[in-house]
């Protein structure tokens, strides 16, 4: 292995020519090649679904080029027993890196901020970005993210060599599958990953197209599945708490039995917690001046818990009406949002709707002309709107005039208290506090690596000497003229895109660039030498950033740190891949061209699918999608937009707790190192505050079941426990999303 190299006081040079004499053979074997492209944007356009699923649930996204190459792998040597006379020849260990290089850039670069400041901005805004807007963002994030890696390439790889772990953990996979002599080992890690795998489609296959059985089990009784203490009939979760360690899963339960099983109950009892007021919103733009002609009238039917807990126990049920006597014409939706909202209808008699209803003007109002309306009530516990609100003729009893006003139900028929929207809304403050504090400490304990990042820009773009010995890494390496247009063809698009479409002044757009590239490079060498990327700080640095420059203004601070983070996740992908291509003596060139082809299936696949899964933001924070990441994102935008006192007394507590628990968690590591292993985790933590708790047992038993396996084998435990966890989450998340965009369309 390149690594094992011993590391002397040589030159730069004499470095990368005893890699290039000893471990490159880019020229002895097919490397980018026609299949190994159409390989990895086959395998990247499913694993992109994957992560989008696995993301919108989690806030993760699991790297992709374990089990791209090993499917790749076994899907040809598979081709080939069948079409032997059009398959004839297995794929080299390059074209298999390259085509993992391709799989990885499809499915987890172009993704990675959709499930998190693209979900925010839905999150704040109620709206989505257009489609083309969010292709052309998602891509040339993309394009920067990999042209930035370009230059870190020879400094952090070939000079340095730092270690990149999950590059070289598919380097030896490749290495294991295309070896001589093996122990079948990878034989046995195939059929692992495709027998898991099609136990996840069968399990979602009867979960959610056949409903067989129920998504989710009252195991712990009735009242406690308010709080959301049940059972998941979903293995993903299981999986993916296989491979976070037990430390984190136990982390997770722990905060998850604080907050589900202590604190929710407890805020719900002192109405600190409330059940959520249903809202109606318009379902097409409102035209003004708006004209509403005499004899029509806004009906509705309200339906309110009576002295009991649930609506379902005993109900009261309330008609009330806006009728206009008289034409009446509004001139612009805050004049019509007033009208609704007083307490005299326009001939003067008393307005039914006073009392009843609270009309407001969205956030984005400016973006489109839309009411939205909750009800109110008196009672405590309980709200139902039980008919769709629509204007209509109070005369003749028809909908001719529903062009004009046509509401719909924001609200599902009779809700019961508790649930997972209604308590998360009140307890991510602390969460997201203990989350963003952690990862900015330990960001901050890592100043040793940020200061050798930028101690290294010198070497990253000094000139190599020319002299009478050629460089034969010239030929194999991404020239810098590549960074160059990369970096202009990046630019110009994000600046395009971020001042005209989000109003982000152009200097400002500057500035989030230029800050990128510093940021990405820390983030880079953080993913080389303890192989997490830190893209999570890299946005709240931005985001915190851009709140001082620019104060309540929610999407320039969203889309901002956006492109920060972006372009972090998408340089370190890339230099993990291409550490995997250094170990196997790859062509750099080739392997760039790999990846960068899988920014387009990558964009042409996440992109409608995220537009499919989540129609409109009702999905965003429900108990199939919680989107975790995303909730972070937007509470610190709308906190550094609207102040502390904008949050309820305990929210504000919270805040502060989760972000001292956040701050002496990391603290507690580094002072006592030895008892690390028991110091609990304040990522884990503080997710469980904004999870369900059903998503935390699921993660805590993939822990216990991961953990019992490799206290009984330990030989394979690793290999076999990625395999197997791998298999389920792809299977299980790609029938999800399979049965999700069926549905979307209208098919199921």
């Amino acid at each position: 292995m390149a690594d094992e190299l011993p590391i002397k006081k040589r030159t730069p040079e004499e470095l990368e020519r005893e890699w290039y004499e000893t471990v490159y053979r880019g020229d002895d074997m097919p490397q980018l090649t026609a299949r190994s492209i159409i390989m990895g944007s086959i395998l990247g356009a499913f694993l992109s679904l994957q992560n989008l699923y696995v993301g919108l649930k989690t806030g993760w996204g699991l790297g992709v080029a374990i089990t791209s190459c090993i499917l790749s792998f076994t899907i040809w040597k598979s081709l080939r027993k069948v079409f032997p006379r059009w398959v004839r020849t297995d794929m080299s260990i390059l074209e298999n890196n390259a085509m993992q290089s391709t799989a990885s850039s499809a499915g987890y670069s172009t993704g990675g901020t959709i499930v998190s400041a693209i979900s925010a901005y839905l999150l704040v805004n109620g709206v989505h970005i257009t489609y083309g807007l969010l292709s052309a963002w998602v891509f040339f994030l993309a394009v920067l993210g990999v042209t930035m890696a370009i230059p870190m390439k020879r400094q952090m790889i070939n000079i340095e060599r730092l270690k990149f772990p999950s590059g070289i953990a598919a380097a030896e996979t490749l290495k294991s599958l295309h070896g001589v002599g093996n122990d079948g080992g990878e034989s046995k890690s195939a059929k692992l990953l495709f027998t898991f795998g099609g136990t996840g489609i069968l399990i979602a296959a009867i979960r959610d197209w056949f409903a067989w059985i129920p998504a989710l089990y009252n195991t712990f009784g009735s009242r406690l599945a308010m709080y959301t203490i049940q059972f998941d009939a979903s293995m993903i979760l299981v999986g993916a708490g296989a491979l976070m360690g037990m430390k984190v899963c136990v982390s997770i339960l722990f905060g998850a039995i604080l907050n589900w099983g202590v604190l929710a109950p407890m805020m719900m009892e002192k109405d600190v917690i409330t059940h959520p007021l249903p809202y109606v919103r318009s379902t097409e733009d409102l035209k003004f001046p708006l004209t509403i002609p005499a004899g029509h009238a806004l009906a509705f039917e309200v339906e309110k818990a009576d002295s009991t807990f649930l609506i379902e126990e005993g109900s009261v049920k309330t008609v009330v009406a806006y009728p206009w006597k008289q034409a009446t014409t509004y001139a612009g939706l805050g004049q019509l949002a007033a009208a609704l909202n007083s307490p005299r209808l326009p001939d003067g008699a008393a307005n039914p709707l006073f009392g009843n209803v609270r009309v407001m003007e969205p956030e984005d109002a400016y973006l489109r002309q839309r009411l939205e309306m909750r009800i109110d009530s008196t009672f405590k516990r309980g709200y139902n709107v039980e008919t769709s609100l629509t204007l209509m003729d109070s005369v003749a009893g028809s909908s001719s005039a529903g062009a004009l006003l046509s509401l719909e139900r924001g609200a599902s028929n009779l809700q019961s208290p508790g649930g997972f929207r209604n308590i998360v809304s009140w307890s991510l403050w602390g969460g997201a506090a203990c989350m963003v504090t952690s990862g900015l400490l330990a960001f901050v304990f890592e100043w040793r690596t940020a200061l050798r990042a930028f101690s290294g820009l010198k070497s990253i773009f000094r000139r190599r000497k020319k002299g009478h010995v050629e460089d034969p890494l010239e030929r194999i390496e991404v020239p810098g003229t590549w960074f160059a247009g990369g970096m202009i063809f990046g630019t110009i698009g994000i600046v395009a895109l971020a001042s005209i479409y989000f109003q982000i002044p152009v200097w400002m757009a500057l500035l989030a660039v230029f800050l990128s590239f510093f940021l990405a490079l820390v983030a880079c060498r953080a993913c080389g030498e303890t192989d997490t990327t830190p893209v999570g700080a890299m946005g709240k640095i931005t985001q915190l950033t851009f709140g001082a420059i620019a104060p309540k203004q929610m999407n320039t601070n969203l889309m901002s740190a956006c492109i920060t983070a972006g372009v972090a996740d998408s340089a370190s992908d890339l230099l993990t891949d291409l550490k995997s291509g250094y170990v196997l003596g790859a062509n750099a060139r080739k392997q760039f061209l790999a990846q960068f082809a899988g920014i387009f299936i990558g964009t042409a696949v996440t992109v409608p699918a995220f537009f499919l899964v989540v129609p409109d933001v009702s999905i965003l924070g429900s108990t199939k999608f919680p989107a975790p990441a995303a909730q972070v994102w937007a509470s610190v935008a709308r906190l550094l937009s609207n102040g502390f006192e904008s949050l309820h007394p305990t929210a504000r507590a919270a805040l502060v707790i989760g972000g001292i628990v956040g701050i002496l968690i990391p603290m507690a590591e580094r002072l006592f190192p030895k008892w690390r292993q028991w110091i609990p985790s304040a990522m884990g933590l503080g997710l469980a505050f904004v999870l369900p708790f059903y998503n935390a047992l699921s993660m805590f038993l993939g822990g216990v079941i991961g953990l019992l396996y490799a206290k009984y084998r330990p030989d394979n435990a690793e290999q076999y426990v990625v395999a197997s966890a791998s298999g389920i989450i792809a299977g299980e998340s790609l029938m999800g999303i399979f049965i999700t965009l069926l549905g979307a369309i209208g098919w199921i």
